[in-house]
């Protein structure tokens, strides 16, 4: 896809985007709001792909994810626009985050408050504290030098990765080496080697295979704060509907596609 800078060409074409996953919802808000005729096309009866949900009895279940992080993902998305998420559904930052459970019958919260954090990290290991302070920055700079100049810039090209400012953002990341061996350099007790780890669930991968710049998951963790949306993350695909729908876009349920046809000169 283009970058969203450089979508107005499309102005009053017709786009068809096949799919309402939340990558399909936003392309439909940005390819409307830069003025194109946006046709949704959804092969399930109800919007969201992954991101499903069942209602019976009175009650709604999240069918696929549960966790809402990185909002500042979402403000960026929305503010393309001149809105705020809390226009379309509420947020509520959980608080502890999560509580994790070891085998030996051990239990710890993680709590939207780092310095509480940094004492439980500090309870388990001497010296773990200022090294939980420490990951944290590095984990910081991970995360807004990867999102700042390779998630919001659009690199459709080889020659595009060889630009020399690109060696000046990457200096300083952790490019090299795994997770596993990244968190060992901090922290010796295992309790906390898992605690820094169990993000990767989220990738389906496992410590010392994953490359250690997935440690800024940890900065999304510890510092950007776990969500929850009222109504769950079914909340969201109808927040983003409802500014589709705004914007113009027309969807339609039901409606499975089975080819696509190129034309002379298309794909």
């Amino acid at each position: 896809m283009r970058p969203v800078s450089d979508l107005s060409s499309l102005a009053g074409e017709s786009v068809v985007v096949v799919g309402s996953g939340f990558g399909g919802l936003s392309t439909a808000c940005y390819l409307a709001g830069a003025g194109a005729d946006v046709t949704v096309l959804e092969k399930n009866e109800q919007l969201g792909g992954r991101a499903s949900r069942l209602e019976a009895d009175g009650f709604r279940f999240d069918m696929g994810p549960s966790w809402y992080l990185m909002p500042d993902v979402f403000e960026t998305f929305f503010g393309h626009f001149g809105k705020r998420p809390e226009e379309y559904y509420t947020l509520t930052r959980l608080d502890p985050h999560y509580r994790i459970f070891f085998k030996d019958g051990d239990r710890v919260d993680m709590v939207p408050d780092r310095e509480a954090n940094k004492d439980e990290f500090e309870a388990y290991e001497p010296g773990a504290g200022e090294a939980f302070e420490e990951y944290l920055a590095k984990s910081k700079r991970n995360y807004e030098v990867g999102m700042r100049h390779f998630v919001y810039e659009d690199r459709s090209s080889v020659s595009e990765f060889l630009d020399p400012r690109l060696a000046k953002y990457a200096r300083g990341l952790s490019l090299v080496g795994s997770m596993q061996d990244h968190v060992e350099r901090y922290f010796d007790h295992p309790k906390l080697q898992q605690i820094m780890q169990y993000t990767l669930v989220f990738l389906g991968g496992a410590p010392n295979n994953t490359p250690a710049l997935y440690n800024l998951m940890s900065h999304v963790d510890f510092e950007l704060g776990v969500y929850y949306p009222d109504g769950g993350i079914g909340a969201v695909v109808d927040g983003i509907v409802d500014l589709a729908r705004e914007l113009g876009v027309t969807f339609h349920t039901g409606a499975e596609v089975t080819a696509i046809r190129g034309r002379r000169g298309g794909f």
